[in-house]
């Protein structure tokens, strides 16, 4: 599926054959991307959450259908929950 390492990727979930991603793939502050297993080229990968100002530190998903996000402005951690398939 991802065959370079010209960036971070960290696996969060998947749902069926579509994987959910941490990269920093064109994103230096870090943003999700979703892979479909069965097409899995890189002109395919679909960005789900946008780079933002602040750095994306880590995920999780919690309650099947919610990622729970959580962000670094300065100092300070924040976390944001977003709707997984909206």
């Amino acid at each position: 599926m991802i065959d370079n390492f010209e960036a971070f990727y960290n696996y969060l979930a998947n749902d069926d054959k579509t994987y959910y991603i941490i990269t920093n793939y064109k994103a230096p502050k870090n943003k999700i991307i979703s892979i479909d297993f069965n097409n899995a080229d890189q002109s395919n990968w679909k960005t789900i959450i946008e780079e933002t100002e602040d750095v994306l530190d880590t995920g999780r998903v919690v309650d099947t259908d919610k990622l729970l996000l959580i962000y670094n402005h300065h100092v300070c951690d924040y976390i944001k929950l977003y709707n997984l398939y909206d």
